[in-house]
């Protein structure tokens, strides 16, 4: 039986993790705890940062989390913002781009997030400039679209995982 915990040796409800080049693992552990543990390719912790809260490296539900050279994406779901950190856990900057329910980054350095309040899917680009938008209808109108997960495969489409509508979509954007 596992535990929950706010100590490095429990999660309470992690959402996401992601590996640096060097296999470093980094979990956001966003539910129960708002924050990221580093941990190493063997498993051992290497360091954390966050803590409920408002501020630059604080987290409300940090529910996804992407890794793109040196730079750690972190998706602050209920501030709606995108935190960037370096790989030690210092805050560089932030993106207010809305709330972040996953994120992926593809060879090319675009970055994708799926935003299930606001049913839309964004591309941006290193800069934090949107660069392409996939809406969905309004909620309770038309088909089910409420992206709560992404991927991107190698030809750019773009896999959808809907919690509340129980099922996977494919689309791609313009």
């Amino acid at each position: 039986m596992r535990i929950p915990g706010d100590d490095v040796l429990h999660f309470n409800q992690p959402t996401d993790l992601a590996w640096d080049r060097d296999g470093n693992i980094y979990v956001s552990d966003g539910y129960g705890n708002s924050r990221v543990l580093k941990f190493d390719k063997y498993g051992s912790v290497l360091l954390g940062w966050g803590m409920k809260g408002t501020g630059a490296g604080q987290f409300d539900t940090p529910h996804t989390i992407a890794i793109d050279g040196d730079l750690v994406y972190v998706g602050d779901r209920e501030n709606a913002r995108i935190q960037i950190f370096n790989t030690e856990g210092h805050f560089l900057r932030e993106w207010n781009l809305g709330h972040p329910f996953g994120l992926v980054i593809t060879p090319d350095h675009s970055i994708y997030m799926c935003d299930a309040m606001a049913s839309r899917i964004l591309r941006i680009n290193r800069d934090g400039k949107v660069i392409g938008t996939l809406q969905g209808p309004e909620r309770g109108q038309g088909f089910h679209f409420d992206p709560h997960q992404i991927a991107v495969d190698k030809d750019g489409s773009i896999f959808s995982a809907e919690v509340l509508g129980w099922h996977v979509r494919k689309f791609r954007l313009k």
